[in-house]
């Protein structure tokens, strides 16, 4: 490949623009963002009415042929609505129309649907969509970045805790990490096949930005535990065991100046990994109000599990609460309960045993990806991709994120089903040595 054709390989055009732009109002990246709950309103419209009125006619295209994968997200958009409203209906009571509207993001798997079928019909290739993340992630570093710099919080409680963590001069802003965390694992994992110090110090850069968040406590376990996974799974176990003392030192050394620049700042995240860890193994009671509002949340939910195990209590809609109750506020209302605080447990309460089946089924398309290429196969954004989603298994256990952000997983789900069956293509084609996605 001559250099030309390289830098036009490398080049951002208008589409990879177009297509970052959308994978970031379909992740719901800038949902709480001033001015954009009504842009984020649109695009679920935008997402059903491609359901509706296009789908269909490309169907027709396909003589009503349907990939297994397809009929998953399509029995996904009609059950979990359904029994969802039917679930709070029998609980609480809530009329059907606010189930039904509180499970309005399920309109967002239509647009994986459109994912899959312009790879598929080859509109869209792999690396758009891999341009596209890294625009993405590049785009959300710096303007998280900036924003923290420059803009104060406190100055933006009126947004609600959608965009900031509380409503006094302590607050934090609420930055989704979906697509810094891809960027981590992007250069880290490149860095690691290519020996690359630059791609290294690169990945430590997201790193950064992708701990500096409010509940950066779980998310930085469940980094750690992905990169030791496939650092031990590719590199054996004496490349971990020469690693780790590295990445011991080089920590120290980041934390060491992390703490000269903002010793607060590292204090109170210390102070706050404590408290987690204390409320889970002692159930003592903390400081950090978030630490022990979650453990008041699991409380208040375990009784309604034993309930209801099977299929859950369903989603209550806010508005539903506010004609109700309008003493409902946007911080902290009177009866403070989110499920998505607590992980799996609130997937639990809110869709019950058979919820985390029928989400957690993904993962079987993406294991299936990967056993279908052999071990020895692999690019930047494969390796990013599998680190993603093992990251998501591990984040989703405090997070429940496979299953209240399932529209990010299966994103990821259906580029790995995309590169597996491009690879078998190219390896099934006479006089192809090698393959790249």
């Amino acid at each position: 490949m001559t250099p030309v054709q390289r830098a036009l390989d490398s080049s951002f055009g208008a589409k990879h623009v177009f297509l970052a732009l959308a994978i970031a109002m379909n992740c719901r990246t800038f949902q709480f963002f001033p001015g954009m709950p009504v842009v984020q309103e649109v695009w679920y419209g935008c997402c059903l009415l491609f359901l509706v009125m296009v789908y269909p006619f490309l169907k027709v295209k396909d003589r009503w042929r349907f990939s297994r994968f397809e009929f998953y997200l399509l029995l996904l958009v009609l059950i979990v609505p359904i029994t969802s409203a039917f679930c709070a209906w029998g609980v609480f009571g809530q009329p059907l129309a606010y189930g039904l509207a509180a499970e309005r993001s399920v309109a967002l798997f239509a647009f994986i649907i459109a994912i899959s079928y312009g790879l598929r019909r080859g509109a869209l290739k792999g690396k758009d969509v891999e341009k596209s993340l890294l625009l993405l992630s590049w785009g959300t570093l710096i303007l998280y970045t900036a924003m923290r710099l420059w803009l104060r919080p406190s100055d933006f409680t009126s947004y609600g805790i959608g965009f900031v963590s509380s409503p006094d001069e302590l607050a934090e802003f609420k930055f989704q990490s979906f697509f810094t965390v891809f960027g981590f694992f992007y250069y880290v994992f490149r860095g690691f096949r290519t020996s690359s110090t630059k791609d290294y110090a690169i990945s430590l850069v997201f790193l950064a930005s992708s701990l500096v968040k409010v509940g950066g406590r779980a998310l930085t376990i469940a980094l750690a535990l992905t990169v030791l996974f496939f650092f031990y799974r590719w590199g054996g176990a004496g490349f971990l065991l020469k690693t780790l003392p590295k990445m011991a030192l080089f920590l120290a050394a980041v934390l060491g100046v992390l703490y000269i620049w903002d010793s607060e700042s590292l204090s109170a995240r210390y102070g706050k990994f404590s408290d987690a860890f204390q409320v889970v193994f002692t159930g003592a009671e903390v400081e950090d109000p978030s630490a022990a509002s979650r453990g008041l949340q699991v409380l208040k939910a375990l009784p309604e599990i034993a309930d209801h195990p099977i299929f859950g209590n369903g989603i209550v809609s806010n508005q539903w609460q506010r004609d109700q109750d309008n003493t409902l506020t946007d911080f902290y209302p009177k009866d403070y309960f989110f499920a998505s605080d607590i992980g799996l447990i609130g997937v639990l309460y809110v869709y019950g045993v058979f919820g985390i089946v029928l989400f957690a089924w993904q993962y079987r398309f993406a294991l299936a990806a990967v056993a279908s290429m052999p071990a020895s196969y692999h690019t930047p954004l494969l390796d990013a991709i599998k680190g993603f989603l093992l990251f998501s298994v591990f984040n989703s256990i405090t997070t429940g994120n496979f299953v209240f952000y399932a529209e990010v997983t299966l994103l990821f789900v259906i580029l790995l089903g995309s590169i597996s069956s491009d690879f078998r293509i190219c390896a099934g084609t006479p006089g192809v040595v090698l393959c790249r996605a």
